[in-house]
């Protein structure tokens, strides 16, 4: 009886966490209240008013490698190679095609929320910047 016990503790532990970390994420903006990836978006304006691409936050900024030009980035959404990110810069915005992605040295096609990723881009860029999938 001990054991059921104990397992029914431990679900109701991961439960209370799961929502914990699930209302954290609500509250800096990552996910909707159905658990989604929220689609929080930055619509810039053209000179004469019109939309032009949508921005998405996906990340931060949290080192740039001169030497190699390369961006570290921790993740708030869902990154693939292939897709298009700007990162807002003193100078205006970096642009930068996902041609490859790693975490820790290895390649990944997509990266999620909390990944720690490096990808090369061709202008430096700073620290804490923030990062948008453009499409």
């Amino acid at each position: 009886m001990d054991n059921i016990d104990d397992v029914m503790r431990d679900v109701q532990e991961r439960e209370m966490r799961d929502r914990g970390a699930e209302q954290v994420d609500r509250a800096i903006g990552n996910l909707d209240y159905d658990g989604e990836q929220s689609v929080a978006e930055d619509v810039a304006e053209s000179p004469q008013g019109q939309q032009s691409a949508r921005r998405i936050n996906v990340g931060r900024v949290e080192h740039f490698f001169s030497k190699i030009n390369v961006v570290a980035l921790h993740l708030t959404g869902t990154l693939r190679v292939g897709d298009t990110i700007e990162i807002d810069t003193e100078a205006g915005p970096v642009r930068a095609k996902v041609s490859e992605m790693q975490i820790d040295r290895k390649d990944v096609e997509v990266a999620t929320y909390g990944d720690d990723v490096g990808i090369k881009v061709d202008r430096p860029v700073s620290e804490g910047s923030d990062v948008f999938l453009v499409g």
